[in-house]
Parts: structure tokens; C-alpha cells; sequence
């Protein structure tokens, strides 16, 4: 019920985002403040200036506000109300004048004089502000495109929860439009009675709306008029008429028949079970392979494989023998995926119309409408899947006929009142076909925008406001014709198995995003012109160690170590040993640390190698975040450093450097220079911060030393310069431009909470650091411990717990290649995420119903690796939207393939391909705390296929923990000297890991007293020569790999599988171009059925 308002605790309002700013937008503010009519009531606020993100998906920029006010003895006036502007600096600039890019106004009372509390979203007006127009007239006003600003409304007893709220753009879905009322309490507000806070599924306002009185025809009243008939009046322009809710005048459209209650057929008075699950108006029919269309939605997607695609196949033969002159009057209608609307339980209801909006009917008379069994989110962030289908029978297939598609939940705490409309979309689902005049149905795979309610027979971008980013996936097909037709890319069969998935190369490269970051994440500076002034014997220079920037989650306390070097490693100079700030944070450290070097004489090709140390906060051992490298001399009047000892004219490399931190030491095999770590990757967004001066001189010539000069005269002489600030765009950063992953992850490095050194070292010690009570004996104890032991050698920093993952971005796997194989053979692998572990319950074990999921296949071979040890090309297969679960792993079988060449290649009859397994595997994706782990894997081997009570295991146990029971529990074993090479990294990481590689893997997966067997690389010959000597190479081995996908069972259907691999026989064959010509002619003929519409491909959206 509506809060009851005491103005003496008044209220909080929550400020949260603003969305749909315009692209180039880098910074907004917003002002706010309250108004009583046309009246100021206290003063205006401006929230300090705030930076953006850039939304891909939307093609705008958006911004997190996270601001709150308390206002207190604010008086319950009639008219009282929140006015919102929106400003941004004029020319992107901090410092620019702003100015205002959007206004609201919102009312604060409702006609029960109650405070609105909940969450609201409101679409932005052009500027400038009117103060004298109420809210109800706002839609006469043009918008500012998609612009809007969401806020909070909260009641003090409530402010501790919303306080911690975590605002994101994710739970935008959740806030919704104000309501439409009028600033009097002469009208009563109608939806009053039913009212609750917009925390639930459904705003009051689309309460109301989804309630609305119909019209004569039964129809639900649209924009103004409905609002009249709730109770609201109409919209009145100045001067003009009555308007709709968009503010444009109002059109004749058809109007669309009631729906009937939810639950119950058209005239019956009592309604069945909303979550029954049975087809409302229609009694359960049989298709032509003997399943009825009640159990499609759960049984029927147990049923084998192997019979749905023989029924599949015999229709689809029949109907070509028939010439395509026979058209279904039935329609399939399959609900895949409801994406980014709620997160359940909710169902989905589907209703056919008529174009006159008047419902599709059987021969019984009976409404071809159905609903969904309800479900909720599982494993997948935003996701709701169903996977349920069902055959509507209408009485005549008429042309322009639409399917509406509602999700129905139910309003918590609110149950008796049955199903809530709360999001729709429709679709014309039938076409005339004009070369025989024949009606057919919009068979394909279609992803539909949600709408707020109410339902409408067309869509209007302009009046239907979109439900958030919310996305149904439906398919559409022909029961009597050849099932799910895909349009060549993944997707799924009729019996809901999946299609495979290649993998491709990095979808994102450096070049491929405009960059755009903030000054505070990076400033894009270079110098001028090369250095020319000459450095002379007896020169000296000042480097300073100002900090480091950017450093991974798992850092602690932290120095800088290093040491100049010539291009043979002879030490020059002192050693370098920083110390560090109390007060800095772990993850951008301040050192300022200054180094004299006065030597007589330096090396031209001198370099500086340096190294970050810290103690890693999981294992509390001292690790090596990175290594960078920096030239100190330049050929005088260039940017190229000297290669030799006896260079002449050379210029010291002056300045402020922002220096890259990489993975790996220098080959001490090579001569030593700048360019000497570039083979090594990167540390993601780390870098170092470091200055070049050249030595103060006295009035004799001679470089001045420190300890010559007093203290407080250091600055004055030139002997100490401050650190500036990074933003002053003074550091040379070219080497640290951000590449696309790293612009990802500076979003998330730059929300970590500051954790200071000093608090840090809680996190690390052994409680004996509470002890220390002056900064010298702190400073000794992080001395101490980050000291380097002569007889150890520090590990890299585990580079996995860069940055928390995050489902949105997802994480990214590669099945490499296999090693040790027993026999040769072509073999390839498939993978999958478990849970939900769909393919190996489903079709390796033949289980019970599971949840669908994608599955993933490596099976393009590299012809020149050797049959037993087969390399893989397919790269990296992205998985998003799945969420953090413990035990989740990525779950591989390797299946080797026996053959053959002549029955593939059509020369002779005989058998298909058969596939052998030669092993499974699993790999965990997530370390406990949430990361994504990131390394390049070998794995071990174990015979057999995957049980499926290990893969339930694996739900709740680590890998290691399971697989090493295996041989006490099971025959399976280890394949002792077989294994798999596996890429696993998280979603923005991949740049880092772009090709295999085997040098160093982790293989902590592995026996350790079996090391040396799994690095023996049995000797065969290469997969090319598998390729009789009168085909092509290379296509055969493609033809080698459908037929792998074939036998896997990870096609959709006989059809496309027919065309891949005739299409890769004729290639290895050499006889493409006569196909190629046959194809060309056939669509010069033409095909029945390609116009008057453009089919849908089968896409993926993880």
C-alpha cells in the first residue's frame, strides 16, 4: 500500500543513472531540486561532475550517479514536485561551461496524498525547463531521444536497505516510468487501491494499464483514451486536441480483442490454474511422428534424436515430392528465450490475431492462444529458458495474421491477483506467396524487442516504450514441412539439441574501438621531437620511481627493484630498492623514490630494467608483477637507441615515462635493449610511472650530489622535482595505449575500493604487524618481507585476478590440441559448460531432460600436425551470461574418427564414419572468490566417456578432487601420457593470449610423479597425409571435420548437413566450380517461396 507520509521525516531520493546521452559524451552532472507549482522550495543542487561509459549494444554513453539527498518538513502541497535537469560540460571538456542537455518534472504525492515512493525512470524534455508545466503535460513536449534519468524515492524506515542497493545498468529493468496523474486531488488517483512499490515486477502505472477498460469491440483502450477510461483525463494541447501518451495525435489503428483471462477459455467464468501448463484452447493433438503437443513442452524434449530428425527428413521429402503446392494450415511456434526482463517466475503466453484484430479460431471455435510452463533464471545472468513448442491448428491460414507474445508474471505478495501482464511483442507470422497465391508462415528464428504493456496489434517505436534491452527468441515452423530450417549458423533442432559452434579469432582487436577513455585511466602524450641536446662524459642524470598504476586485484604491498644495464648485462650504476607510502593505495602505489646516477661515463646502449615486487595476497609469498624496460639514451636528433658500447652523439631519452609492465624476463641470449620484453605479454592495464632528469650542475660545471646539499635546498637546486599529477598528460604513454580489453577492464579497476598500504598489512601478516606503532618499524617490516630470498626465485603474479568476472563480458575457452594420442587417427573435440552439462547428460548418456545450453566444437586440424598429435585452428569459443558458480568447469571429449576416403568422397558405398572416443576431461572456470582462471592448461586424459554421476560430482566438488578418486572408484584411468592443451581466460583477456602456446602451461592438473610422460611428444605422421593423393589437401581435411560434427550430432538437421558436406566433397574433389555454377543457376531460376519476405538466420546470443 502507499507509504503513509510524515513530513517531519520527510523522504530520501536516490539519484542513480542517467542512459542514452549521446555517444561522445565523457562527463554529466545533473541538477535538482523541488517546486510547488511554479515556486522554488528550498534551493537547487548540482551533483559534481560525473564520467561515462560507453554502451556498445545502444550506441550511446551512460553514467552512474550514486548520489542521495534527505529533504525533512517538506509539506504534502497539491502540486509539490521533483524537477531533474541534465547537464554536460559544452565540448566534452571538465572545464567547460555546461549546459543543459534534459529536463523532468515529477510529482511527489499521489490523489491519497502518498508519497511515490519506488523506483522511477523518466524520459528527459528539451530544454529549456518549464517550471509552469505540469507533469501531465510533459508528453506534449518533444524528448531528447532515448535520455532518461532513474531514481529513487525511499521512506526513512527503508533507507538502510536502498542505501546499499548496488546500482547498475543491469537492474535498469527495474525502475519504471511515473505514473500519469493529474497535480490535483480533486481526481482520485485510480490505481490507489492496488498500489505497491515499484520493487515488484509491474509500476502501478502499468497495473493500470494491463487493467484497462475496453472498448466496444472488446479492444483495450489506447493512449489517451485508455487513460480517460482509468480515470485519468484527457491530455489537452494548448490550442489543439487530445493527444496520445507520446505526444503525437492520436491514429485510427485495429483494435485488438481482449485476450482471455489467464487460465481460462473465452466464456468461462472460472479460471483453471495459472501455472497448469496446459494449452488453452485447444485440446491436445498429435503430430504426424506420434507426439502431442501438451508433452512438447516438457517430455517432448526427451525423445531421441535420431527419431525426430527421421520424422523431420520423411515430411520434408514428402512436401518436395508434392512440388510445394500443399500450404500448412498449421503453424509451429517454439519459445526459446526470454533475455534481460525478468528474472521469474514467469511464463510466456502466445495468441494469434486475425489483421482485423479479432482472434484466430479452430474448427472448434476454440482461440489458438498458449502459455508456457513458468520458469526462472538458472545458470545464466538474465536469462529465462524454455525450450517449449507448440503446433497451433487455425481454421484457415489467412495472410497478415499476428502472433502476440506476452510474459506473464505474478505480482509478489499480490498472488490472488493472477497473471500481470508485464512485457509483449508481436510478430506478422504469415506472408502470401504470389507465385501461387498461397499463404505460408514466416518459418525461421526471430528475436523480439519487449514493450511495456498494454498489447497493440502493431508496434509503434514512437508511442510502445521498450521494456529495457528485453529480448524474446521464438522460432517459427512448419509442422508438415522439414522442422527448424537454420539459415547456416548455430542454432537448435526440433528436439532442442544445440548446434555447434566454430570458434573464431578474437572478435575484438585494438584497431576496432575508437578510444575514448577518461584523463584519469589514460592521456594519450609523446614528445615534440626527438632529443638532440648531446650527453657528454661526466654528465649524470636523476631517475624517479613516482609510482605504478593500475595493479591487479591480488596485490598487497608492493616496491620497484632494478639495475641499469649495457647491451651485454654489465651492471652500471647503483642498484635500484624504492620504498612506499603508507597512505597510497595498493593498486596505484605511490614510490617516490629518486636514484642518483653520477657516473663518468655511461654505455650508449644502456637500458633500464626494472621489476615490480609484491607479496600476493593469496598465497602471502613474495611474486613478480612485472618486468618493464627503458632506454636511456637516444642517437642524437632520432628515436633510435644505440646498439653499441662506442655510439658518439647521443642524447639522454629526458622526460616523465609511463612504461608498459610485462610477463617475462629478456632472453639474456640477445643483446639488451628497450625492445627486449615485447615477446612477453602484457599486465594488463599496469604500468609504471618514472622520470628522466638530467643532473644539476654547480657553478664549476660538475653535477651536483645530494649529499652536498642541504635538504631544504634539494628542490630549489634541481636535486628533487614533485610528482606530478598523471592527468597533467606530462608522462609519455604511447607504449600503455589501451588496447579493447584493457578499455573494458579500466570500467571495472577504476570501482575497486582504495585499500591503503598501511591497512594492507593486515592482509598479509600474522598478526604481529598490529605491534608496529611508528612508521620506521612499518617501513622496516615491508622491507622485510619484500626482501628476496638468494635461494628462491619468485613466481609471476597469477595474472587470473586481474579484475572480478563478470557475466556480461563472459570468459573464453580454446581446445588447442591433444598430445600423446595411442593411435592416429583425425580426431576432434567437443566441449561444453556443466552445469548444466547439457550434451553429456543428454546425448553421451542418454539422460533425463536438462537444461539446453550451447555446445562447442574444435575439429579444423592443422595439416601439418603430426595424427597423434593433432593441433586445432578453431581459437577461442566466447560463453557469456553464465553465472559465477564455484564448481563450475568446462567439461571436453577428445573422439577420434574412423573412415573411409573413398565412401566420403562418393566413390564407392559403405558405412558413415564412426567416432571412438579416446578420452575425457574437465577444467575449472571460476577460483572461489569469484575470478575467472586465466592460463593456458594441460590437461590430463581419462578413458571412457564422461559418467554422468561424475559430472554431477563436478557440480559440487573441484576437478582435482574428483578426478584423482577416479581410479579407486571406477576402470576409468588416467590415459598416463595423453593430454589437452586448453585456453581458458576471462572475457577481456584474450588479446593476452592469442596463440597457443606450450612453453610454459599450468599443469597443476597433472600427477607430478607423471611429468616427464606428459611431456614426451610421441612421433607420427602429419594429418595432411590422412588426404588420398588425387584430392586437395586442405578441403578434405574440412570434409573430415563435417563429418566429425555430423557423427557428434551437432548438426541440426539431415538437410544442412547433406549441403555442408556435398558442398566439401566437391571441393575436395575439384569439382566446386561445377557445383558453384549449379548453385548460381538454380537461384537464377528461382526457388518457390524467396520474396515477399527475408528469412531469418539462426543467431546465437550468449
Amino acid at each position: 500500500p502507499p507509504t503513509p507520509y510524515e513530513s517531519t521525516q520527510g523522504f530520501v531520493l536516490f539519484l542513480d543513472y542517467v542512459r542514452g546521452l549521446p555517444p561522445a559524451t565523457r562527463h554529466c552532472t545533473v541538477a535538482f531540486g523541488l517546486v510547488n507549482g511554479e515556486t522554488p522550495v528550498g534551493g537547487v543542487k548540482t551533483l559534481r561532475l560525473a564520467e561515462t561509459d560507453y554502451s556498445e549494444g545502444t550506441d550511446t554513453s551512460e553514467c552512474i550517479l550514486s548520489a542521495s539527498r534527505r529533504y525533512t518538513h517538506v509539506p504534502r502541497a497539491p502540486n509539490l514536485s521533483l524537477m531533474i535537469e541534465v547537464q554536460a560540460p559544452r565540448g566534452n571538456r571538465s572545464t567547460a561551461r555546461l549546459a543543459p542537455l534534459g529536463w523532468t518534472r515529477f510529482s511527489l504525492f499521489d490523489a491519497t496524498k502518498s508519497l511515490l515512493t519506488g523506483r522511477w525512470r523518466a524520459l528527459l524534455r528539451a530544454p529549456p525547463m518549464q517550471p509552469d508545466l505540469l507533469e501531465a503535460d510533459l508528453c506534449l513536449l518533444p524528448g531528447v531521444g532515448p535520455l532518461e534519468v532513474g531514481f529513487r524515492l525511499v521512506d526513512p524506515p527503508r533507507v538502510d536497505y536502498h542505501a546499499g542497493f548496488p546500482v547498475s545498468m543491469r537492474q535498469a529493468y527495474r525502475y519504471h516510468p511515473p505514473p500519469l496523474q493529474l497535480n490535483s486531488f480533486e481526481h482520485y488517483y485510480p490505481g490507489a487501491d492496488g498500489y505497491e512499490q515499484a520493487e515488484e515486477s509491474m509500476s502501478a502505472a502499468n497495473w493500470a494499464a494491463a487493467q484497462a477498460p475496453t472498448n466496444g469491440g472488446g479492444a483495450p483502450k489506447q493512449g489517451a483514451a485508455a487513460a480517460a477510461a482509468a480515470g485519468f483525463p484527457a491530455l489537452k494541447k494548448r490550442g489543439g486536441g487530445a493527444t496520445t501518451r507520446a505526444g503525437a495525435p492520436a491514429q485510427k489503428r485495429h483494435g485488438l480483442t481482449a485476450l482471455p483471462e489467464v487460465g481460462s477459455r473465452p466464456g468461462s467464468s472460472t479460471p483453471s490454474s495459472a501455472y497448469s501448463g496446459e494449452s488453452r484452447g485447444s485440446t491436445p493433438t498429435e503430430h504426424d511422428d506420434g507426439r502431442s503437443s501438451a508433452s512438447l513442452s516438457s517430455g517432448g524434449r526427451g525423445a531421441t534424436r535420431h527419431s525426430h530428425r527421421v520424422a523431420d527428413r520423411a515430411r520434408q521429402q514428402q512436401r518436395q515430392q508434392q512440388g510445394q503446392q500443399h500450404a500448412s494450415s498449421q503453424v509451429g511456434v517454439r519459445v526459446d528465450r526470454l533475455k534481460d526482463a525478468v528474472d521469474g517466475p514467469a511464463r510466456v503466453r502466445v495468441t494469434l490475431y486475425q489483421a482485423d484484430g479479432s482472434f484466430v479460431v479452430d474448427e472448434g471455435r476454440e482461440v489458438q492462444t498458449f502459455a508456457t510452463e513458468p520458469t526462472t533464471m538458472s545458470y545464466q545472468l538474465g536469462i529465462l529458458q524454455y525450450v517449449q513448442e507448440h503446433v497451433f491448428r487455425p481454421e484457415e491460414l489467412l495472410a497478415d495474421m499476428v502472433a502476440i507474445f506476452e510474459v506473464l508474471v505474478r505480482k509478489k505478495g499480490r498472488e490472488d491477483l493472477g497473471d500481470v501482464v508485464a512485457a509483449w511483442s508481436s510478430l506478422r507470422f504469415t506472408w502470401t506467396n504470389y507465385e501461387d497465391d498461397s499463404v505460408r508462415i514466416l518459418e525461421g528464428s526471430h528475436r523480439l524487442k519487449m514493450y511495456y504493456p498494454p498489447p497493440a496489434h502493431e508496434i509503434n517505436e514512437h508511442e510502445h516504450e521498450r521494456f529495457g534491452d528485453a529480448v524474446l527468441e521464438v522460432v517459427l515452423f512448419d509442422p508438415d514441412g522439414g522442422g527448424v530450417f537454420s539459415g547456416g549458423g548455430g542454432g537448435r533442432g526440433r528436439d532442442g539439441l544445440l548446434l555447434h559452434r566454430t570458434g573464431t579469432a578474437s572478435t575484438v582487436r585494438p584497431d576496432d574501438l575508437n578510444l575514448d577513455v577518461d584523463r584519469e585511466v589514460w592521456v594519450e602524450h609523446y614528445p615534440a621531437e626527438p632529443p638532440s641536446e648531446p650527453f657528454l662524459s661526466g654528465d649524470g642524470f636523476d631517475l624517479y620511481i613516482d609510482g605504478a598504476r593500475f595493479l591487479p586485484d591480488n596485490v598487497t604491498i608492493s616496491k620497484v627493484a632494478g639495475r641499469l644495464f649495457d647491451e651485454d648485462y654489465a651492471k652500471v650504476g647503483p642498484d635500484i630498492n624504492t620504498n612506499l607510502e603508507l597512505d597510497s593505495s595498493i593498486f596505484d602505489p605511490v614510490y617516490a623514490h629518486r636514484v642518483e646516477f653520477r657516473e663518468e661515463r655511461f654505455p650508449p646502449s644502456s637500458t633500464l630494467l626494472l621489476k615490480v615486487y609484491t607479496v600476493d595476497i593469496h598465497g602471502k609469498e613474495l611474486c613478480v608483477v612485472g618486468y618493464a624496460a627503458l632506454n636511456l639514451f637516444f642517437e642524437a636528433g632520432s628515436t633510435i637507441q644505440p646498439r653499441n658500447k662506442t655510439a658518439s652523439d647521443i642524447a639522454l631519452n629526458e622526460g616523465a615515462h609511463q612504461l608498459q609492465l610485462r610477463t617475462g624476463l629478456p632472453d639474456t641470449n640477445k643483446p639488451l635493449n628497450c625492445l627486449c620484453l615485447t615477446e612477453h605479454r602484457i599486465v594488463p592495464c599496469a604500468s609504471l610511472l618514472v622520470r628522466i632528469k638530467a643532473a644539476p650542475k654547480d657553478d664549476d660545471g660538475l653535477c651536483l650530489k645530494a649529499a652536498d646539499v642541504a635538504r631544504d635546498d634539494w628542490q630549489k637546486r634541481g636535486l628533487w622535482a614533485p610528482r606530478p599529477k598523471y592527468s597533467d598528460g606530462v608522462y609519455f604513454s604511447v607504449s600503455c595505449r589501451p588496447n579493447a580489453n584493457e578499455v573494458l577492464l579500466f570500467g571495472a579497476l577504476r570501482k575497486r575500493t582504495p585499500v591503503l598500504v598501511r591497512n594492507a598489512l593486515s592482509l598479509i601478516g600474522d598478526g604481529r604487524e598490529k605491534l608496529l606503532k611508528t612508521e620506521k618499524s612499518v617501513a622496516s617490516w615491508i622491507k622485510t618481507h619484500l626482501t628476496r630470498f638468494t635461494a628462491s626465485t619468485p613466481a609471476d603474479l597469477d595474472l587470473t585476478f586481474i579484475a572480478k568476472y563478470r557475466p556480461q563480458l563472459g570468459f573464453k575457452v580454446a581446445v588447442d590440441a591433444v598430445q600423446g594420442l595411442p593411435k592416429a587417427k583425425f580426431c576432434g573435440a567437443v566441449f561444453c559448460v556443466s552445469p548444466p552439462g547439457y550434451y553429456f547428460h543428454k546425448v553421451v548418456n542418454n539422460g533425463a531432460d536438462c537444461e539446453w545450453d550451447a555446445v562447442y566444437s574444435s575439429h579444423t586440424v592443422h595439416p601439418g600436425s603430426a595424427q597423434k598429435n593433432p593441433v586445432w585452428l578453431d581459437g577461442f569459443q566466447t560463453i557469456r551470461r553464465h553465472v559465477f558458480k564455484e564448481h563450475m568447469a568446462v567439461v571436453v571429449e577428445v573422439l577420434g574418427m574412423d573412415f573411409n576416403a573413398k565412401v566420403l568422397l562418393g566413390e564407392k558405398k559403405g558405412k558413415l564414419p564412426e567416432l571412438v572416443s579416446f578420452g575425457w576431461t574437465a577444467l575449472n572456470v571460476f577460483s572461489p572468490d569469484g575470478y575467472a582462471y586465466t592460463d593456458n592448461f594441460q590437461l590430463p586424459l581419462f578413458q571412457g566417456r564422461p559418467p554422468a554421476d561424475v559430472l554431477r560430482l563436478l557440480e559440487e566438488e573441484h576437478v582435482l578432487d574428483v578426478a584423482w578418486r577416479l581410479p579407486v572408484n571406477r576402470e576409468q584411468r588416467l590415459d598416463e601420457g595423453t593430454s589437452l592443451f586448453v585456453r581458458l581466460v576471462d572475457g577481456r583477456h584474450d588479446l593476452e593470449f592469442t596463440a597457443p602456446s606450450d612453453d610454459r602451461p599450468n599443469r597443476r592438473y597433472l600427477p607430478e610423479d607423471k611429468l616427464a610422460k606428459y611431456r614426451a611428444v610421441p612421433a607420427s605422421k602429419p594429418l595432411g597425409d590422412l588426404a588420398p593423393s588425387a584430392t586437395h589437401r586442405d578441403a578434405f581435411l574440412r570434409l573430415l571435420g563435417r563429418h566429425f560434427c555430423r557423427q557428434a550430432g551437432l548438426f541440426p538437421d539431415e538437410q544442412q548437413a547433406d549441403e555442408l558436406i556435398a558442398a566439401a566433397v566437391a571441393e575436395a574433389s575439384g569439382q566446386a566450380d561445377v557445383r558453384r555454377q549449379q548453385q548460381q543457376d538454380q537461384q537464377a531460376r528461382g526457388t518457390p517461396g524467396s520474396e515477399g519476405y527475408e528469412e531469418n538466420e539462426f543467431a546465437y546470443y550468449q
